[in-house]
């Protein structure tokens, strides 16, 4: 049986040694920063809150949990605030498994990105933000 993306994600990080908090990488800021390019009810304040984030990572496929430095508040209490989904090396067919990114928001301050394959399986190759399909299922896109 397949373990839950976050179940696994937080057995990860227990098993880390460094499981401190650390900048983003060059990667991470990147996925953040197109997630944020998308039009929704609290866009301008998860810019604000990308600024001066730092990262602990949860598990191989690059899930981080996050803390925000910024005062602003996103007007969402919590859920995943921006959901996007794209190939990976080995998807060749909409029908086979992609890379599913998800961006979670407790109190109104992002708190974690969240990556993981849709059959569990490790990601092979690396993820294209140009390539995110994003999936809205919560929250209104604003005019």
């Amino acid at each position: 049986m397949l373990e839950h993306p976050i179940r696994s994600a937080l057995t990860f990080a227990t098993n880390m040694k460094d499981n401190e908090f650390r900048p983003l990488t060059d990667k991470e800021l990147l996925i953040l920063k197109k997630l944020s390019e998308v039009n929704f009810k609290g866009h301008d304040q998860l810019f604000e809150q990308i600024q001066g984030l730092s990262a602990k990572t949860l598990d191989k496929n690059g899930s981080i949990r996050l803390h925000v430095q910024s005062s602003s508040i996103i007007p969402v209490n919590q859920g995943v605030l921006v959901e996007a989904r794209c190939p990976d090396s080995d998807t060749t067919s909409e029908s086979e498994p992609h890379i599913n990114i998800l961006l979670h928001v407790n109190v109104g301050k992002i708190t974690m990105l969240e990556i993981y394959k849709d059959d569990s399986t490790d990601i092979k190759g690396e993820i294209d933000p140009n390539k995110f399909n994003f999936l809205f299922s919560q929250h209104e896109i604003d005019d």
